[in-house]
C-alpha cells in the first residue's frame, strides 16, 4: 500500500487558536519576507490537498515558503513557494492541479488565497489601486472566465507577449522558446504563477533528470528563478489540506533555503554549532539542505562541499545504527555523495575512475569477494521488444568500473535511448525519518556511445533498461558486451537446466535472480544456495501472476514480466506495489518457499501485485484497499485452496459477523465502511459465498471491453456501475444489498435492475 507513515500536527489542528499563541510566541518571521507571507496568507485558512503534492525547494535569499506540508513527522517543506526574480515575481505550487478553476473555486477561503497570490505575484498587491490586473491564462478559457468573475482582466492565450501583469501556466506546459519570452517579461516586472509535481514527472519520465530535464526546473535554473520541484510527497497539516498561515512559516524558519544555507555558511566559518541547535531545528535544516543541494547552482555548493570534504565515505547506516533525523552532518554528507557519485554520472560530470567503493555498499546490498572472477567479456542478449529491466546475470562490485559495449550501427538504430542500470533497489528514502541504508543506492546511465562505463559505489545487479516502443525498431534480439562484472546466481525458466543450476547457484555475487515467464524474483544469494528446484518455484510464481491477470479480465497481455524484491528499507508501507514490488527483508525466504506459497499463500505478495492490476474504473473512493483484495482472495482460493474464511483471520465467520453487527448498530455509515477495508471486504465475501467468483470476473471483463463513453466518469458513476454490472452478472437486484451496507448508489441506477429478484444474504437475518 502506498501510505507514508507520518504523524500530523494533530494537537495544533484540533485547537487552531494555539498556533498563534504557542507555536510562534512573540518571534517574528526570521527572514525578510514577513510582509509578503502575511499578505499571501491573509484571509485564507486551508489549501485543499489535490492528489499527492510534492515539495518545492527554495534556493536562496530571493525565495521563501508560503504554505507548508509535512515532509516527515515534525519536518516541513514548501507546497507553495514564491520568489523575487529581477523586477518580477514567481509563485509555484507543488501539484499540477492547482493552476485551474477547479482548484481556485473550491471555497471562499481558497478563492481569497488565489486572489492574494495573483495580486502579489503581479506586484500590484496594493488593494487601494484602481488598476485592473491583467491575467494571461495559458490555453484555459474556463479559468480565465472564472478570474474575470473575480475582478481580474483575464483571458486565455496561446502565445506569449508582454501584455500581462501575471501569467498562469503549468510548469511543463511551455516550450523552452516560450519560457524565454515569459522570463524576459518576468525580469522586466511581470509575474508568473505555475504548478508542477516533481515525483509525478519523474514517474512519467523514467531515466530522465528532474533537475535538468524537467521543463520548469531547467528553465528556472537557466533564467535565475530560485525555485525547483523536487522528489517526495507532502502530508497534510490540516484536515485533508495544508494550513495557510504565516505563523507556521515563521515557526519553521529553516524551511527557507536561504536561512538553511546561511546556517551552513556560518557552520563552515565556525560561527555556528550544530550541537547548539534544538533537535527540531537540526532535523529541519538537515531536511531542507538535503532537499535543495542537487538543485543549487554549482557556485552555491561551496559550503556544502567544504563541510562534506572534511568527512570520509565510511558512513555505514544500519537498522541498529541508522543515520538519524537530526544528524545534520551525516545527512549533508550523504546528499553530496549521492549527487557527486550517482547523479553526476548520468550528466557525465564525473570521471568514473575517481568514484570510490563505499563501506556502506559492503554492508548493503553486500560485498563481493576479492578473489571472485571479474569477467573480461560477457555477451548478453537483450530482447528489444520487451521493455523494462533486462536481467544480465551479472553483478557490479562496489566501486568497480563495468563497461557496456554495443555495435555502433545497432546503437544508431535505437529510436529511444537504452540505459545501463546497476542495482535492483530503486526506492528512494530521502523523506524517511531515519536512514537504515543510503537513500539512493542504484543508478542508471544512458548508453550514448558504443562503450559506456559506469560505477556504483554500492555495487548491484546489472541490467540493460529497454525503452517502451522498441518493438517498432524491428531489431529483435541485440547483443551487449559487458566487462568487469562478476557472475550472479541466475536461473531462467525454460532456458537454464536444473543440472547447471547446481553450480550457478554458488556464483559469488550477493544477490540472485530467478526469472519466470510472468515475474522475476530477486533475493539475497544466501536464500537460494540450497534451492534445488527453481523451476517448480517459478511455475508457482507464474501461476500467481496468471491468476492476477485472470481476475483483471484475461487473456491479459503483459508486455514485460513483473518484478519483486526485498530491501532493508522501502519508501512506503510494509510492502508496496510497483516495478518492482518491494518488500522488507523479513520475507526473503518466503519469496523462494514454494511449499509455503502453494499451501498458505502470502497475503502481502498477492495484495501488492493486485495493486499493479487494479482498475480505477471499478475502484471508487475509499475502496482502494478493498478491491485490491479481490485479487488476494482469488489467488488464495485458486492457488492454495483457501476460501476467504480460511485465508485470513479477519475474515472468519465469527470476526466478520462481529464487525458487521457493530457497523450496522452504528447506522451503516459509508464513512465508517471506507475506513475499515476488512469490514468492507465482508461485503465481497458475502457475494462470493453465494455466487462464486465468476460474476466478478465477468463484470470486470465488461469494463475492459467497454468504449470510453461507457466507462464511469466520476465516483458516483463508479459505484452505480459496479452495482449494476454485478447485479446483472449474478442475476439479482443488489440495490437493497448496497443500501444495507450503506454504499450510496443513485435511484437511476437502481431502476436499471429493479426487474431482477432482490437478494440479501442470510447473514443479515442472523443479526436480528
Amino acid at each position: 500500500m502506498r501510505i507514508f507513515s507520518r504523524a500530523c500536527i494533530c494537537a495544533l489542528l484540533a485547537l487552531p487558536f494555539i498556533i498563534s499563541s504557542s507555536l510562534v510566541t512573540a518571534q517574528e518571521t526570521p527572514f525578510s519576507y514577513t510582509d509578503s507571507v502575511g499578505y499571501l496568507t491573509e484571509g485564507a485558512d486551508v489549501l485543499p490537498k489535490h492528489g499527492a503534492p510534492g515539495p518545492i525547494a527554495t534556493l536562496g535569499d530571493a525565495a521563501f515558503p508560503v504554505v507548508l506540508g509535512e515532509y516527515e513527522e515534525g519536518v516541513y517543506e514548501s507546497v507553495v513557494a514564491a520568489a523575487f526574480v529581477g523586477k518580477g515575481r514567481v509563485t509555484a505550487f507543488g501539484h499540477t492541479d492547482y493552476c485551474n478553476v477547479g482548484a481556485m473555486s473550491v471555497s471562499p477561503s481558497v478563492t481569497r488565497f488565489f486572489d492574494n497570490v495573483l495580486r502579489w505575484t503581479s506586484g500590484k498587491e496594493d488593494n487601494s489601486s484602481d488598476q485592473t490586473i491583467r491575467v494571461a491564462v495559458w490555453k484555459d478559457s474556463k479559468t480565465a472566465e472564472f478570474l474575470k468573475g473575480q475582478g481580474f482582466d483575464a483571458q486565455s492565450v496561446s502565445s506569449i507577449d508582454d501584455d500581462f501583469d501575471v501569467f498562469i501556466a503549468g510548469a511543463t506546459a511551455l516550450k523552452d522558446s516560450e519560457y524565454a519570452s515569459l522570463m524576459k517579461a518576468v525580469h522586466k516586472g511581470s509575474g508568473f504563477v505555475t504548478c508542477g509535481l516533481g515525483w509525478g514527472w519523474s514517474q512519467l519520465n523514467p531515466g530522465k533528470s528532474l533537475k535538468d530535464d524537467h521543463p520548469g526546473n531547467r528553465n528556472f535554473a537557466k533564467y535565475g528563478v530560485p525555485l525547483a520541484w523536487t522528489e517526495g510527497m507532502l502530508a497534510p497539516t490540516a484536515n485533508n489540506g495544508y494550513l495557510i498561515t504565516s505563523d507556521l512559516v515563521g515557526a519553521s524558519k529553516y524551511v527557507a533555503g536561504g536561512v538553511a544555507l546561511q546556517f551552513l555558511s556560518d557552520l563552515n566559518a565556525k560561527k555556528a554549532d550544530v550541537s547548539a541547535l534544538p533537535r527540531e531545528d537540526a532535523r529541519q535544516v538537515a531536511s531542507t539542505l538535503a532537499l535543495i543541494y542537487r538543485y543549487l547552482p554549482n557556485e552555491s555548493r561551496v559550503h556544502f562541499d567544504s563541510v562534506v570534504d572534511s568527512f570520509s565515505i565510511d558512513l555505514v547506516p544500519t537498522a541498529k545504527n541508522p543515520i538519524r533525523e537530526d544528524d545534520l552532518i551525516s545527512r549533508l554528507t550523504v546528499a553530496v555523495q549521492t549527487e557527486r557519485y550517482l547523479h553526476s554520472q548520468e550528466l557525465n560530470d564525473v570521471d568514473v575512475e575517481t568514484i570510490p567503493a563505499f563501506a556502506a555498499g559492503n554492508d548493503f546490498p553486500g560485498s563481493v569477494p576479492e578473489d571472485a572472477e571479474r569477467i573480461d567479456s560477457a555477451k548478453v542478449v537483450v530482447k528489444t521488444d520487451t521493455p523494462g529491466w533486462a536481467s544480465t546475470g551479472l553483478y557490479a562490485a562496489p566501486g568497480e568500473i563495468i563497461s557496456i559495449k554495443v555495435d555502433p550501427e545497432i546503437l544508431a538504430s535505437f529510436s529511444k535511448p537504452y540505459r545501463v542500470r546497476i542495482g535492483v533497489h530503486s526506492d528512494r528514502l530521502w523523506h524517511l525519518k531515519n536512514w537504515t541504508r543510503y537513500p539512493e543506492i542504484s543508478l542508471e546511465k544512458t548508453v550514448v556511445s558504443p562503450e559506456t562505463k559506469v560505477v556504483n559505489p554500492f555495487g548491484g545487479l546489472v541490467y540493460i533498461v529497454v525503452p517502451s516502443g522498441g518493438k517498432s525498431d524491428g531489431l529483435g534480439a541485440v547483443d551487449f558486451e559487458i566487462s568487469g562484472a562478476v557472475a550472479a546466481p541466475y536461473f531462467v525458466k525454460g532456458v537454464t537446466s536444473l543440472k547447471s543450476w547446481q553450480s550457478l547457484r554458488n556464483a559469488s555475487a550477493p544477490w540472485a535472480e530467478l526469472q519466470g515467464k510472468e515475474v522475476v524474483v530477486t533475493v539475497p544469494s544466501s536464500v537460494i544456495r540450497d534451492l534445488d528446484d527453481p523451476q517448480a518455484l517459478l511455475d508457482t510464481w507464474d501461476r500467481i501472476l496468471q491468476l492476477e491477470a485472470e481476475f483483471a479480465s484475461g487473456p491479459y497481455y503483459r508486455e514485460r514480466p513483473e518484478r519483486i524484491t526485498c530491501d532493508r528499507e522501502i519508501s512506503a508501507g510494509y510492502m508496496h506495489s510497483g516495478y518492482p514490488v518491494m518488500t522488507h527483508m523479513d520475507v526473503e525466504k518466503t519469496l523462494v518457499n514454494n511449499s509455503q506459497l502453494t499451501t498458505k499463500g502470502d497475503w502481502g505478495f498477492f495484495h501488492e501485485f493486485g495493486h499493479n492490476h487494479q482498475s480505477s474504473y471499478w475502484t471508487f473512493d475509499g475502496s482502494g484497499e478493498v478491491t485490491v483484495n479481490y485479487f488476494t482472495l482469488y489467488i488464495m482460493e485458486k492457488l492454495c485452496g483457501l476460501p476467504p474464511e480460511q485465508a485470513r483471520k479477519d475474515l472468519s465467520k465469527a470476526n466478520r459477523m462481529e464487525k458487521l453487527r457493530r457497523y450496522m448498530a452504528n447506522g451503516s455509515r459509508f464513512e465508517d465502511w471506507k475506513k475499515d477495508p476488512f469490514l468492507a471486504l465482508n461485503m465481497t465475501v458475502q457475494l462470493r459465498n453465494e455466487f462464486g467468483w465468476e460474476p466478478f470476473l465477468r463484470a470486470v471483463s465488461e469494463y475492459r471491453k467497454a468504449s470510453p463513453e461507457e466507462l464511469p466518469r466520476n465516483d458516483a458513476e463508479k459505484r452505480d456501475q459496479w452495482m449494476v454490472r454485478l447485479s446483472r452478472n449474478v442475476g439479482k437486484n443488489l440495490g437493497p444489498f448496497f443500501d444495507k451496507w450503506g454504499v450510496p448508489t443513485s435511484e437511476e441506477a437502481k431502476d436499471l435492475i429493479k426487474d431482477l429478484p432482490v437478494w440479501l444474504p442470510e447473514e443479515f437475518e442472523e443479526l436480528k
